[in-house]
């Protein structure tokens, strides 16, 4: 569990917010504020409101860091434009070649099915990146492509080494 001290007293982050299956961010990158939490963003340096969705990205963050992928490697809920309608996606993971790993982070209760699968590959478009991932921080479908089909690879996330040797197949 999560604990932290307030000036109510303690709190569990786990009272607003479930448990996931990624590694968690550190206790002191979570905050109480009067309307609800807030975490600090390691990448993008600043304090950010607490919603289900910001939950996962910030627990998928931990989680690469935790398999080796470089801090300056990651991006977060970057702005483009697909068809001239503005988007926004959720994690990108940069190499030299460009984008490795395009990554779409749901609520965690929201399923992982074709319609965030497809969501993925819409945004993916733009970037034409070796892998997907879709999460909701419980279950993690990690894709890879062959040719132009994108393929279930793992129901894991890989470290950043294995991410390398995928994205150097293309």
């Amino acid at each position: 569990m999560l604990h932290l001290l307030t000036d109510g007293g303690m709190k569990d982050v786990f009272d607003d917010f479930r448990p996931l299956n990624l590694h968690s961010p550190p206790p002191h990158a979570f905050r109480s504020v009067p309307d609800g939490w807030q975490v600090y963003d390691v990448i993008r340096r600043r304090w950010l409101q607490l919603t289900p969705e910001e939950w996962v990205r910030q627990h998928l963050v931990a989680e690469l860091l935790s398999r080796g992928f470089p801090p300056v490697t990651l991006a977060l809920e970057k702005a483009f434009s697909l068809y001239g309608l503005a988007k926004r996606f959720d994690l990108a993971v940069f190499g030299a070649e460009g984008i490795l790993l395009l990554a779409e982070c749901k609520s965690p209760d929201v399923l992982l099915n074709e319609e965030v699968l497809a969501q993925a590959l819409r945004y993916n478009q733009r970037f034409k990146s070796p892998a997907i991932l879709i999460t909701n921080g419980i279950d993690h479908h990690f894709y890879t492509r062959s040719i132009d089909i994108y393929y279930l690879t793992s129901k894991s996330i890989p470290d950043f080494v294995e991410l390398k040797k995928i994205a150097t197949q293309f």
